[in-house]
């Protein structure tokens, strides 16, 4: 059932002016604050409050629905007339008496400045322009244009059959929010539930991007605020801005919700920026270190000086990384068919094999040498930025949280705006029919209203309880305030080791012998490229054995098969083996002269058959001839 404060607090007044009679059936709020007034230890409970650092007005409040009297409220807070000043500051008309619309007209949903509240703002001297301003204003056409039309009897008929939503908020911006929440695929009360209690698992940080363009910004906040503490009816808004109403006691949603995204990224953000220092604090050491290296650049010295003997180049004691090592692969030999750089290579092979390896050993310098200085720097600077925003929000959501406690209690409302988010929250919970008569309990709650403290709304009882509660539900304060400390100082860590990076990096310029101010990746880059050519040059080097190898094999090959040629007998006397001579008759075998004889006619007679072939042939073409003509 719902609760009628006005009628209360109307009934409340009626039995105090009657007297507080037994028989008036009201309620002797005075003669409570006077037995509360002269209470010392009564005094000392908020006085308990304010060395505890809660708001001065948050205190007045409580001693408001405690029953205190005013003069003893005034002489606690220190200050009598400045709430009565504000609200008659408020209460002054800005507009001109003559600039009131004739008819009613459409509604302007913004969210407004009171007058107490634009001291040093835009605002300041707007009371003096405006009605000069209203002078130029054509107000007829506005009421043309504006006007809150005539509804007919079929439109009154439905509208009083279908419930009737107030737009607080842009209906496009409302559709707009409505399907960005709907891809979320998570029902409002879930949702919330996990931004208040800041759930990794249910909201990941892909639906957290997804879902940060539709949380309200603090001026829609502030417009449900203005709607719910002037007395609106939460039902009568739509689902959108019911759900913007759930979390208007959160100062910076928006914002909280790319802290919460910076949070989740946190560990992983700062330990690329950790790894890639390291790698660079690596290879700067192992290049420092190199023995190896050391003994190809003392080569490429002894060579130099050998190259330049007797010239102004010769006689050096070193030389600088930049430009000597990429001259070696462009220093042909005389006859063009070389490098200096492979020359390098092969006297190493010769007299130190094993410092060809230090390529092997350097590696790492593929991976290091495109990691910039002014990408780490960047990537420091937005994550201190980042965790100073953290900082700043935790103080103005304190401060925010702590103005909007102060507005309220200034302005009389004995719960605060976020008692009733908390309690609209806990209603939404238990379905449509709660929420609504639990929202029905406070609909009558206007500005100036004050609640006396023998009246207990609905939901007056549960928001004892839901203290603890709210504290457990929105834990983004605390979490945010463990992660800044805690995590800060490993920024701190970070930024040190990088300083210290830096700080080798110009020992290693010294000694290198590079330009002073050289940035580590300017240094990288020239072994790297010498790294690439000295492995260049290795590959040649072993293409070019390679190919004498297998030159040598097929010397090696002829010379063998020419060696086995010249053992073998020749044609005359393998001539004479088949062909004996038959002068005597040796074992009745024929002689020479009858072999000759056999073999003179068995050419004669192959004579005469090919003689046979070919008068045959002429004979056949003849005939053809003679037949075609």
């Amino acid at each position: 059932m719902a609760f009628d404060f006005a009628a209360e607090i109307a009934k409340q007044k009626g039995g105090k002016g009657g007297g507080g009679g037994s028989g008036g059936g009201g309620i002797n709020i005075a003669g409570t604050g006077s037995a509360l007034s002269s209470s010392g230890a009564d005094m000392k409970k908020y006085e308990r409050m304010k060395k505890m650092g809660l708001p001065l007005n948050s205190i007045v409040n409580k001693m408001r629905m405690d029953g205190c009297d005013e003069a003893v409220i005034d002489k606690f807070s220190g200050a009598s007339g400045s709430k009565k000043v504000k609200a008659a500051a408020d209460e002054k008309r800005i507009m001109p008496a003559d600039c009131k619309p004739a008819q009613k007209m459409k509604p302007f949903h913004w969210a407004k400045i009171n007058a107490h509240q634009i001291d040093n703002t835009i605002w300041s001297e707007v009371e003096q322009k405006l009605p000069s301003l209203c002078a130029q204003i054509d107000f007829a056409s506005l009421d043309e244009l504006f006007k809150k039309g005539d509804d007919s009897a079929q439109q009154k008929k439905e509208k009083s059959q279908k419930k009737q939503e107030h737009q607080v908020i842009d209906p496009k911006r409302a559709q707009n929010v409505m399907i960005g929440l709907a891809q979320i695929k998570m029902s409002e009360d879930d949702l919330l539930d996990a931004i208040l209690k800041m759930d990794d698992k249910k909201l990941s940080v892909e639906k957290l991007r997804k879902l940060l363009p539709y949380v309200p910004t603090d001026g829609e906040l502030q417009m449900v605020r203005d709607y719910v503490k002037s007395g609106g009816n939460i039902n009568d808004l739509s689902k959108v801005e019911q759900f913007f109403v759930k979390m208007m006691d959160m100062v910076g949603i928006r914002e909280r919700v790319s802290l919460w995204i910076f949070k989740s990224e946190f560990p992983s953000i700062l330990e690329s920026v950790q790894r890639r220092i390291t790698m660079v604090s690596q290879v700067m050491e192992a290049l420092r270190e190199s023995a190896k290296l050391r003994a190809v650049l003392y080569t490429v010295l002894v060579i130099g000086n050998y190259l330049n003997d007797g010239s102004s180049r010769g006689n050096a004691f070193g030389f600088l990384m930049e430009p000597t090592l990429d001259l070696l692969d462009g220093t042909k030999s005389s006859d063009k068919r070389s490098t200096l750089m492979v020359s390098v290579v092969e006297t190493l092979e010769r007299s130190n094999a094993d410092s060809l390896t230090w390529v092997d050993d350097l590696e790492i310098l593929e991976r290091v040498y495109k990691i910039k200085t002014n990408g780490i720097l960047n990537d420091l600077d937005a994550i201190k930025r980042d965790m100073s925003s953290i900082g700043k929000y935790l103080k103005t959501q304190r401060r925010t949280m702590t103005k909007m406690a102060s507005d309220w209690a200034r302005e009389g409302t004995a719960v605060s705006v976020a008692q009733i988010a908390s309690h609209i929250r806990t209603l939404s919970k238990s379905g449509p029919q709660a929420l609504f008569n639990g929202c029905e309990t406070y609909a009558g709650l206007k500005v100036g209203m004050g609640l006396p403290s023998s009246v207990k709304p609905g939901f007056a009882k549960q928001l004892e309880v839901s203290s603890a509660e709210e504290e457990t539900e929105n834990v983004f304060g605390k979490v945010m305030i463990i992660f800044h400390k805690k995590q800060n100082s490993k920024v701190t860590e970070v930024e040190n080791f990088f300083q210290k990076t830096q700080q080798e990096c110009k020992k290693l310029a010294t000694y290198f012998g590079f330009e002073e101010g050289k940035k580590w990746e300017e240094m990288l880059v020239v072994f790297y490229l010498f790294r690439e050519q000295f492995q260049k040059a290795v590959r040649e080097m072993q293409m070019r054995r390679q190919k004498e190898q297998r030159k040598q094999s097929q010397m090696e090959k002829k010379n063998m098969l020419e060696a086995k040629l010249a053992n073998q007998p020749r044609k005359e006397e393998v001539m004479k083996t088949m062909h004996v001579d038959l002068d005597d008759k040796v074992n009745g075998k024929p002689t020479s002269e009858d072999a000759n004889a056999k073999r003179a006619s068995e050419t004669s007679k192959a004579s005469a058959m090919y003689a046979a072939f070919q008068k045959e042939k002429q004979g056949k073409a003849a005939h053809k001839k003679i037949f075609e003509v």
